[in-house]
């Protein structure tokens, strides 16, 4: 389940924008959105408890493109949005999400990213880290170096790392279990933030079963 709207640490909100989390990492006069909700009315009510203005986000890096992580994007009308080229297939008909289901093509304009992708925008520095599973394109976003939003390639229970749960949701089990030994190898992470089930403060705790 998504934590309610808060701030999990300074300057890093969590949003409940409808039934998963998305986060807005706010820095001197601008900020950033990993996802963008459910719906632009779920999100636009959210955010409005974290005291960040829509037209402050500069930027809104998807994880992946299901419609709780992508449906309120028309709210940040102002910004640039980044999806991962493996995830495109998602939303131009080539693959479905399942049985009969596709997900939708994105309302707006979009830039793609790919794996190993660094981007500079003013105070972020944001490193792309494709981690396929959970949809083929899914990926991480590893800010300013020590933030890490993994979207729905982790559930945490009990503060430790498992793959999303339910499985069946999950399009490919064992590319996510690499997905997830390859997040545990990084480094010097201050705070790690799941989609539904809140965030952990203590990374080698939680991603302890998934290292090498």
């Amino acid at each position: 389940m998504p934590i309610a709207t808060q701030e999990v640490l300074e300057g890093v909100w969590a949003v409940k924008g409808g039934p998963s989390n998305a986060f807005v990492v706010s820095l001197n006069d601008t900020a950033i959105a990993i996802d963008a909700g459910a719906g632009e009315a779920k999100m636009t009510v959210a955010l409005e408890e974290t005291g960040v203005r829509a037209d402050r986000v500069s930027a809104v890096f998807l994880t992946h493109s299901d419609r709780d992580h992508a449906g309120g994007l028309s709210l940040f009308s102002g910004a640039r949005v980044f999806l991962s080229a493996d995830e495109e297939q998602m939303i131009d008909g080539r693959q479905a999400r399942g049985f009969l289901y596709k997900n939708k093509p994105l309302a707006v304009r979009y830039e793609l990213v790919e794996d190993g992708d660094t981007l500079n925008l003013g105070d972020f520095e944001i490193q792309v880290i494709a981690t396929p599973g959970h949809t083929p394109g899914s990926v991480s976003y590893l800010v300013n170096r020590n933030l890490l939003f993994t979207g729905d390639a982790i559930t945490l229970k009990a503060g430790a790392a498992r793959k999303f749960f339910p499985p069946y949701l999950n399009m490919d089990g064992q590319a996510l279990d690499n997905s997830l030994r390859r997040l545990a190898a990084l480094e010097n992470i201050s705070l790690l933030c799941t989609a539904h089930s809140g965030y952990s403060a203590d990374f080698p705790a939680a991603m302890k079963a998934w290292r090498r």
